[in-house]
């Protein structure tokens, strides 16, 4: 339930941050379902040469989650 919100999350930030220039901004999960105390890992990946858009990202808060790192 809690991958499938941050999926829609995901999907309407790349949907409004999408530009002209020749460049990809993509967010993965390692995993479609998490059960309780399950890990997954969360991805940003960058492609492009404008770098100067990213400065200003920030990433989604995952509150009542423990992040590892």
């Amino acid at each position: 339930m809690i991958v499938s919100k941050l999926k829609i999350f995901l999907f309407l930030f790349l949907l409004c941050g999408s530009t002209i220039l020749p460049q990809s901004f993509t967010a993965s999960v390692s995993s479609n379902k998490v059960g309780i105390n399950d890990r997954f890992q969360v991805s940003f990946t960058f492609s492009g040469t404008d770098v100067n858009g990213l400065r200003n990202f920030v990433a989604p808060h995952f509150q009542n989650f423990l992040v590892l790192s």
